[in-house]
């Protein structure tokens, strides 16, 4: 089911890209004539411009300036006739210059109103627009209209629009409107097809022209995207004019962009078949060769998980590396099945060992120093304290030597706790005192032994070192129904940097063989259930995270 799919997903893809591409070329293709065709336009408009404002300032008899002068202020009848027809076929030749312009017209203003003239050429049709401009450009000279000198303006006359060029002379007006047939058959050589709509479309998206009925606004931020138009989709396609500043384009039909598309399709739906078609016999040829050997596989895997070693891997398949390797398997179940036991006892045994070393690793200068204490009580003939001191001492090496791999109750630990604090009071005169606060409902918890006195220990080490009358506090709770957790906490110095890194190889190369044999100790006893961390606050302090693990007494 999901090569299925995955082979439509390919499918609709590829289509997808490469409806694309080709929507891309055509858009390059249709743009570059567009750009061509408006380039056209806007080339012969500022040539018109060029031309005016160099006739109309060039210091020459004939210029458009020099003629209107002499036709409104000559009192030669005669000159003055022949100065308004030279301007008229000035006003005539621009009009046959080009079949990009519908009309040109030219406006004289007369302060006295005697002579206020009209010269315009252009075809019947732009006859009514015109007649409305003339208006418009009159408004202007009263002073009662102020919009039409923009470059470019469009103008509407019942339901026809029409882009305007008005420029202003002194006394005069010159004025010309594009022709938007030519316009339109400037944007036709952009077409991609019959079906396609030419426009010219102004800011707010509003048409001015267009080869077909919109009746839409088209704006210039959906170039290059389908939009809908008259209930079809078009690709919209346009050139944003700089000198005019309206949007001229094509809309091109979507359908007919399908079309290029449909041999394409047709080669990737074969191809798509043909490699369907493979991926089913490669499937089935999987499923009963490859697929179903290695499920059984995994199947006697996990029954040798569940410990079930009489199980063996069954192997039917014409693939030979498979029966080499179900062959190798099944050996390999022998032997562990052979070695099984012996491997286990054995752990057992380093587990001991280790246990056994790590706990004769406890600094052995310790009975030295005993020793000393004793010899030192002795010169000084002080039998009572030699006797406390010998009593403790007992009691502190029986717990010593009993059997490191057996976990003990809490209060044995306590205990052993309190022998080895009265062999301290003894050897520093009572300058450090242990406070011991557990709750009552973990007394019969099993703890590793030595896990608190080894921490007491080095608090006494350190600690005392730093500061007379060391005060050690020693905390255990419970923390849920499966934990508790254990502090010891001093007044000393705190611990140094490498200590609190918990880098637990470097301590033990640094000295701190005890911290360094505790982590090791609690990672052989309870793997990853337990941890051991160390921090400062306002002294060293040791927190140990044990698994709660109660005799119910």
């Amino acid at each position: 089911m999901i090569i299925y799919m995955i082979i439509i997903a390919l499918y609709v893809i590829s289509s997808a890209v490469t409806m694309r591409q080709t929507t891309g070329t055509i858009e390059k293709s249709i743009k570059l004539s567009i750009t061509s065709g408006e380039n056209a336009v806007e080339n012969s408009l500022e040539m018109i411009d060029m031309y005016l404002y160099e006739n109309y300032y060039i210091d020459s008899p004939n210029s458009i300036s020099n003629l209107c002068f002499t036709y409104l202020n000559s009192e030669d009848a005669v000159e003055s006739s022949a100065a308004l027809q030279d301007l008229s076929r000035i006003v005539s030749s621009i009009q046959s210059w080009t079949d990009n312009l519908s009309f040109d017209m030219l406006y004289i203003t007369d302060p006295s109103g005697k002579k206020d003239t009209w010269l315009d050429a252009g075809d019947s049709a732009s006859f009514p627009i015109r007649k409305a401009v003339k208006e418009i450009i009159r408004s202007h000279a009263s002073g009662s209209d102020n919009t039409i000198l923009k470059r470019y303006m469009v103008y509407d006359y019942s339901g026809q629009r029409q882009i305007l060029r008005v420029m202003k002379f002194d006394r005069c007006y010159f004025a010309v409107g594009l022709s938007n047939k030519a316009m339109i058959d400037l944007l036709n050589n952009a077409k991609y097809s019959k079906d396609s709509i030419c426009f010219a479309a102004e800011d707010d998206g509003n048409i001015i022209f267009s080869s077909a009925p919109i009746g839409e606004a088209i704006v210039a931020e959906n170039d290059g995207r389908y939009i809908e138009v008259m209930g079809k989709k078009y690709l919209q396609t346009g050139y944003q004019s700089d000198k005019t500043g309206y949007y001229f384009g094509t809309l091109t039909d979507k359908a007919s962009i399908q079309k290029e598309l449909a041999g394409t399709r047709i080669i990737i739906a074969i191809a798509l078949v043909i490699t369907t078609l493979l991926l089913m016999l490669s499937r089935l040829y999987v499923i009963r060769y490859i697929e179903r050997p290695i499920t059984k596989g995994i199947q006697t895997m996990h029954e040798i998980e569940d410990g079930d070693f009489d199980t063996a891997m069954e192997h039917h398949t014409p693939i030979i590396e498979f029966n080499s390797l179900a062959n190798s398997f099944n050996h390999m179940i022998e032997r562990i099945k052979l070695l099984k036991i012996e491997n286990y006892e054995s752990e057992l045994r380093t587990q001991k060992a280790t246990m056994q070393y790590l706990q004769l690793q406890i600094k052995p200068h310790f009975y030295a120093n005993l020793l000393n204490i004793i010899y030192s009580l002795a010169q000084s003939r002080d039998f009572d304290t030699i006797q406390r001191i010998s009593k403790a001492i007992v009691n502190y090496s029986r717990y010593m030597f009993r059997d490191a791999t057996e976990l003990v109750e809490l209060k044995r630990e306590l205990e052993f706790l309190d022998c080895y604090m009265e062999i301290q009071e003894i050897r520093y005169r009572k300058q450090i005192q242990l406070e011991k606060d557990v709750e009552a409902g973990l007394f019969n918890t099993l703890v590793p032994p030595f896990i608190i006195q080894t921490f007491v220990e080095n608090s006494v080490k350190y600690a005392f070192s730093t500061k007379k009358n060391c005060l050690i506090k020693v905390q255990a709770k419970q923390i849920n129904d499966e934990t508790i957790k254990i502090t010891i906490h001093d007044n000393g110095m705190g611990y140094p940097e490498q200590v609190i890194a918990n880098d637990f190889a470097l301590l033990k190369e640094n000295g701190h063989i005890g911290l360094a044999n505790v982590n090791t100790r609690l990672q052989i006893i309870y793997d990853d259930k337990a941890s051991l961390e160390f921090e400062n606050d306002e002294g060293a302090l040791t927190s140990i995270t044990l698994p709660l693990i109660d005799l119910g007494i």
